[in-house]
């Protein structure tokens, strides 16, 4: 492929290839060669997948299992990684004493960086000898880590953070976390001629503008929807919170809601939910309402077999009503195309909001500073732009049909209704289950 790629004029790949300092494709990059354009497709999915790409995190438990692998074949190796351990360690006791589950630091770990240096260094004194050993490839696999680790902390600037979290209880992790993408990308994106982001989620685009390339003074277009809007019946159930506090108080709600909605036209249905335990409880109650064959359910960890047997469920010839219950910002969540009848149907249970987590709220505190925006910037966006996606699974054709329902109150207040795209303008706020029954029995009548 890259001897090819040489002789063509288009390359599709992932965005490692442009992007990630440590795949990227030297042969095009490194040397003054032709004029490229980069046409950044699902957009939307860069500012996440380059964080990851410019941060590095190392773990204390992966440093003891290769100490205590090393220490009987190699004291030298084993002892640089005793090194390592021990300024974990003190880290971790450090923190622990003023009741903290983490450590966050505003520079680079030095101590931690200069053993990691010394191990490394010995480590590839020992790699080049090219030496069979059972462990050879555990240990190339932990220098290279610690290679990542090093030259992460190379472009440690203001827009990085260092923090160190416990993993479990005896385990702790040492992160290098890039909380804006942008200053990294931007270098990158001069690698090109020109370069086209697009999506059909770049919403609001001010946010992505401003994770992409730093600045919202770029020339932008927002094309209208080229599907028919009746179409689709947009319903915004306001009459339940969905709320972490408040969630156990919604699952009867939610199931009564999903069997109303999926009673009223026999097809194919997704539910979208903001987490596996969410889903899970409200699957109890829908299991008591509605036939178990007419549930299918996500789980962890599926395999591609597994992936394409649930989507093979969605027939176009299904003669009973079929019920996908499945997570936000999944592996269903987008990327998957269910024509016509196989899909004519998506019920959306909350904003999408990401769990609350630290490195989110470091991404919070961050744009709380640049713009004041911290919130909408870690959770709002993110999560609604979530919500977009799941949407997006009904209508894919000019002749396909079917319904949305969006089941939150806070999609009636203002800081979320101006976030919807243009094609969502006729969406109905419903309160209460004979309303969705309504509204439905009228939207299906008419198709």
């Amino acid at each position: 492929s890259l001897d090819l790629a040489l002789w063509v004029d288009c390359i599709i790949c992932d965005y490692n290839y442009a992007f990630d300092p440590r795949v990227y494709l030297h042969r095009f990059f490194d040397f003054d060669t032709e004029a490229y354009i980069f046409l950044i497709d699902e957009a939307h999915n860069l500012p996440d997948r380059a964080r990851a790409m410019y941060s590095a995190d190392l773990d204390k438990k992966t440093v003891l299992a290769l100490q205590r692998t090393l220490k009987p074949h190699s004291p030298e190796l084993a002892k640089k990684l005793s090194a390592i351990n021990k300024i974990l360690l003190e880290i971790r006791k450090a923190y622990q004493v003023e009741g903290k589950g983490a450590l966050v630091q505003h520079e680079p770990p030095e101590k931690l960086l200069k053993a990691i240096r010394d191990f490394n260094q010995k480590a590839e004194d020992w790699l080049v000898l090219n030496q069979t050993a059972e462990f050879r490839q555990e240990l190339l696999e932990f220098y290279f880590l610690c290679s990542n680790y090093l030259r992460t902390a190379e472009y440690f600037d203001t827009y990085y953070i260092s923090y160190f979290e416990r993993q479990g209880q005896a385990d702790l992790k040492a992160k290098l976390f890039c909380l804006d993408p942008a200053p990294m990308l931007s270098p990158r994106l001069e690698r090109s001629q020109s370069t086209i982001f697009f999506s059909a989620t770049l919403l609001p685009m001010d946010f992505f503008m401003k994770l992409l390339t730093g600045a919202a003074n770029y020339p932008r277009r927002i094309f209208p929807s080229p599907f028919p809007t009746e179409n689709v019946s947009l319903l915004v159930h306001s009459g339940i919170s969905t709320k972490y506090a408040q969630r156990a108080d919604s699952y009867a709600a939610i199931a009564s809601a999903i069997e109303t909605i999926c009673s009223a036209h026999v097809g194919n249905y997704l539910v979208y939910f903001p987490s596996y335990v969410y889903l899970a409880a409200v699957l109890e109650l829908l299991k008591e309402r509605l036939p178990e064959g007419q549930l299918l359910v996500q789980d962890r960890g599926m395999t591609e077999a597994a992936r394409e047997a649930f989507l093979a469920r969605f027939s176009a010839g299904n003669q009973e009503t079929l019920v996908g219950l499945a997570v936000m910002g999944g592996i269903f969540g987008e990327g998957i195309d269910l024509v016509g009848e196989r899909l004519i149907g998506a019920i959306v249970v909350g904003v999408g909001v990401p769990q609350v987590c630290l490195e989110n709220d470091l991404i919070k505190d961050y744009f709380d500073q640049q713009n004041g925006n911290g919130f909408a910037y870690a959770y709002q966006y993110p999560g609604f732009n979530r919500v977009l996606q799941a949407t997006g699974r009904v209508i894919r054709t000019e002749v396909d049909r079917g319904i949305i329902v969006l089941i939150d109150e806070r999609f009636t207040q203002a800081r979320y209704r101006h976030l919807f795209p243009a094609h969502w303008r006729g969406y109905q706020v419903v309160q209460s289950i004979a309303e969705i029954k309504d509204k439905l029995t009228r939207f299906w009548a008419q198709v």
